[in-house]
């Protein structure tokens, strides 16, 4: 598997897990007051304001415009990811926004739910268009020397950035034991 690829399913799967603790978070604040919990919510918003957005530019710079070269870009399923890129970055800051507001005490955690359920579905839906449609088009239709360039512009991302490791991602430390890539 090109390694552009396994950097990007390996991201989905920290992702998925920094909704699975915010889901939980939810549930527990709504339970009642909770430090632990109002602790992962802060993480999560964290995570969603400074790293998860690095995910983004590595799809969008590298592997987006050689596949769109071949599956085209306008109506296609390039064009469609960077549209739902678009929606989910908006609704990131709005649970980014409620979710400070609630650490704040300024808004009820019932205020924070509905961009963090929407943020959430969301994202499933995105990473599974992901990782069973729109990779496996790109192993398919992507040769080996275009993989190369495409690595090779991963790694210039990297270095130019922060990548999203798995113990950085995991700010609200809810993740680190289970969400570890192995590669």
């Amino acid at each position: 598997m090109a390694r552009i690829i396994q950097t990007l399913r390996d991201e989905h799967k920290v992702v998925l897990k920094n909704l699975e603790k915010l889901e939980d978070a939810l549930v527990t604040l709504r339970k009642g007051a909770s430090d632990a919990a109002r602790s992962t919510l802060r993480g999560v918003a964290e995570f969603f304001r400074n790293e998860f957005k690095s995910h983004f530019v590595k799809e969008e710079d590298a592997l987006f415009p050689p596949l769109g070269k071949v599956v085209g870009v306008e109506g296609g399923p390039i064009g469609q990811m960077l549209y739902e890129h678009k929606l989910i970055l908006d609704t990131a800051e709005k649970f980014e926004t409620a979710a400070g507001r609630y650490d704040e005490d300024l808004v009820p955690v019932d205020a924070v739910a509905p961009a963090a359920q929407s943020l959430s579905d969301m994202l499933k839906e995105h990473i599974y268009k992901e990782d069973e449609c729109l990779f496996p088009m790109a192993q398919r239709g992507l040769n080996p020397g275009e993989f190369q360039r495409i690595d090779a512009k991963l790694a210039e991302i990297e270095s130019a950035q922060d990548p999203l490791p798995v113990a950085k991602a995991d700010r609200c430390g809810c993740c680190a034991a289970d969400a570890r890539p192995s590669i």
